[in-house]
Parts: structure tokens; sequence; C-alpha cells
């Protein structure tokens, strides 16, 4: 009977795994494309290039060296909403020595009018080595620049991880991409549902601005929806998690 049990609460705990997964939207290594004119077909606009060594890892990267105007990509208004989280991951080269540069990746809703729907998070920074991110006008919260991360961080790579939720916008930085949480910063929302989306990802600069002489690698960028967990299914998840532990007795 406990054998039964089991199997069925397993079943249970394979189907709610299954139905957690939700949609790629953006999922950029930058490696299949054999030149900057391949690269800008898909990230237009901008004087970013494809950079074949400097990358994540000696990787490709795409590297933007702070002149005016940002490499674009366009989306399809996607939003987080009641059953799915918004999630943007990226890596970004800091060189440790970036007082008054202006380098950052964005998210935006086309026209830009209020409500703005608009955010770009980076090396904005008033302070060497220090990250900012501008949030203007979600529900809920009129924010615009805020300092992200106090903490100066080292040269190197760092790794963003920032999930909108209808509650909230978290943005976490991982210093030198060593597995480490070094910054956990958040901006709560009211909970509504959001009236647009966005419709472009942006690379270089805020707002298409200028950063002469100011170099910026960004690499893995992943843009996707993430389901959030029912309570009924976290239950479920629970019991599954006795289950297995009456079996082993």
């Amino acid at each position: 009977m406990r054998g039964t049990f089991f199997a069925l609460t397993g079943a249970t705990a394979l189907c709610i795994s299954t139905a957690s997964y939700g949609a790629v939207i953006v999922d950029e290594d930058f490696e299949s494309y054999a030149d900057t004119a391949a690269m800008a077909a898909v990230w237009a606009d901008g004087p970013g290039t494809l950079d074949a060594t400097n990358g994540y890892g000696g990787s490709k990267a795409f590297m933007h060296d702070g002149s005016t105007g940002d490499n674009i990509q366009g989306l399809a208004s996607v939003k987080p909403t009641a059953a799915e989280n918004l999630v943007l991951k990226f890596k970004m080269s800091n060189d440790g020595d970036t007082t008054d540069t202006y380098q950052s990746v964005g998210l935006r809703a086309i026209p830009v009018a209020d409500p703005h729907y608009l955010f770009e998070v980076g090396n904005v920074h008033w302070v060497a080595g220090t990250y900012n991110a501008r949030i203007l006008t979600f529900p809920g919260s009129e924010t615009n620049w805020e300092t992200v991360s106090e903490a100066v961080a080292p040269s190197g790579w760092d790794e963003f991880t920032v999930t909108f939720s209808l509650d909230a916008i978290s943005i976490d930085i991982d210093f030198g991409v060593d597995g480490s949480n070094d910054v956990a910063y958040s901006v709560a929302l009211d909970g509504s549902e959001w009236t647009k989306g966005f419709d472009e990802i942006r690379l270089g600069p805020p707002s298409g601005g200028s950063s002469a002489g100011d170099t910026v690698y960004f690499d893995d960028i992943l843009l996707e929806t993430v389901a959030v967990p029912e309570p009924a299914s976290l239950a479920l998840l629970g019991l599954g998690g006795l289950a297995m532990l009456r079996r082993r007795k």
C-alpha cells in the first residue's frame, strides 16, 4: 500500500514539475553569428559589434563601445501575469573603474508614453563599480533611477537575474559568476495586471544615449516566462515529500 501511494505521489509531482516550465523568449549566447552583420540582423539599429574572443569564458559576445545608440531586438509585448513571472538573465563585463559609465540591458514598452513600463539595469555609475536600475511607472511604483548595489563589484563578469511579477521587480546580482548572491534588490508593485508589455530588449547606453569610450561586453542573455507555483501544487509536493519519508521508514 505504501508503495502504491508513493508511486501515485511521484506521478503527481512529475506532472507538477512538467507544468512548471514556461516559454523561452530570447536565448542568446552570440555563438551562432559569423560576423557583426549577421548579428545586426537580429540586434538592430545600434553600434554594437560581435566580439570573437572576449565573451564569458572566452567565447563570442556582444560588444558596445559606448557610442550613441542601442542595439534592439523586438518582442511580442511580453509581460508577467498572475500565472507566470517574466525572468531576465544576462552576464555583463565590469572593468572595475567605470565612474560615469552608462551601459545597460533594458526592456520597454513601445510607444514610450505614460505609463512607461520602462526598465534598465547596468553599470550606470555615480560611484565606480556600483550598479543602478531605472524602474519607471510600473503599477504601484513611480521609481526612477535607484542604486541597486552600493557594494563595489570587482572587475570581471557579473550575472544579473531580474524577476518581474505582478507584486514586485526583483534584481539579484552575482559578482564574478561564482554562484553567490551578492546583491538582492526589490521594488514592490501593487499586484494589478499590466496594461501593456515589453516590446523591445535593448543593449547599450540607457535610452540610446552615449558613454563614449566605455566598452562593455554582454553575453548569455535569457528572457523567459516561469510559471508561478499554485498553493495547491506546493501542498501536493509537500505530500510527496512526506510519502518518500514514510516509504524509506
